[in-house]
């Protein structure tokens, strides 16, 4: 995919200088420019815009260049990732085929009179979009910096280009038994283990629904078990109690039955705290 220059594209603006108060025009040596929603101000190599004589300037070489006021040149094409309600201004500079790219707010929109976005994969061109996956499924997500997380479909996948996707460490995971949704390493998953624990320590690794749904709904892979889980019965109570991934709790019969009433390890004279998700 290729993005052409927006026809629209500012010109580039000559600033000049008097010197000695009469005599003539001469091109000063730098321009000083910015886009609408940026704080970053440019320093120009005056009538030769290429990307390398383009600086981002700090606050001291402004001061130091006597605080320039910039010309701020305006958005003139606004993007949207087919499935998206982010809208990306693009703001082009003069003899360059890349813009500056910026994730309006819902106030910005509207003080640009609320514009209505093209619908495209180029924009990808001139964003960071990162295809994935989770390490134990196959579909394929693209996340940016602003967009929020989306599973994409065959046909989106196919229009971006097929990129290659980036495999993460974490998968996804729910036992039969339960509907909370786990996200842990491939390594937590396996066999339980019949060995009574040295102690009970947790840290929950079960997500939201809100997170879920952050997540574009990653279908979770149903596992029989956590390598660490156990199921224990107290030599003080007739309950049997689950510990592993998603805690430390006591579970119904239903749900003994759901894990294929693995038996359960005796162990102990007090019943801990209750520990879950």
């Amino acid at each position: 995919m290729k993005r052409l220059p927006s026809i629209l594209a500012a010109v580039a603006l000559v600033v000049t200088t008097i010197v000695g108060g009469t005599g003539p025009a001469t091109a000063a040596t730098y321009e000083y420019v910015k886009t609408r929603f940026s704080d970053t101000i440019y320093r120009v190599d005056a009538g030769d815009w290429t990307y390398t004589t383009r600086t981002a300037i700090s606050y001291e070489e402004w001061v130091a260049a006597g605080r320039p006021t910039p010309d701020v040149y305006e958005p003139t094409d606004y993007e949207s990732l087919p499935w998206s309600p982010v809208i990306h201004a693009l703001t082009f500079w003069p003899n360059n085929t890349w813009p500056e790219e910026h994730a309006l707010t819902y106030d910005e929109w509207v003080t640009l009179g609320r514009p209505a976005p093209v619908r495209t994969y180029d924009l990808c061109d001139v964003m960071l979009c990162n295809t994935w996956r989770w390490a134990n499924t196959e579909e394929l997500f693209l996340s940016t910096q602003s967009d929020p997380v989306h599973k994409l479909t065959f046909e989106e996948w196919n229009a971006l280009g097929n990129p290659a996707p980036y495999v993460s460490y974490l998968g996804v995971y729910k036992l039969p038994w339960d509907g909370r949704i786990v996200v842990v390493t491939p390594d937590k998953i396996g066999p339980g283990t019949t060995q009574p624990p040295s102690g009970l320590s947790f840290q929950c690794p079960a997500i939201s629904y809100a997170q879920w749904a952050g997540l574009d709904f990653p279908t979770p892979q149903v596992v029989a078990s956590g390598r660490d889980d156990r199921f224990l019965l107290w030599t003080n109570s007739s309950t049997i109690y689950y510990y592993g991934i998603l805690g430390y709790f006591p579970i119904t019969y239903s749900q003994w039955a759901g894990a294929g009433f693995p038996p359960p390890i005796r162990t102990g004279r007090v019943t801990p705290q209750v520990q879950t998700c």
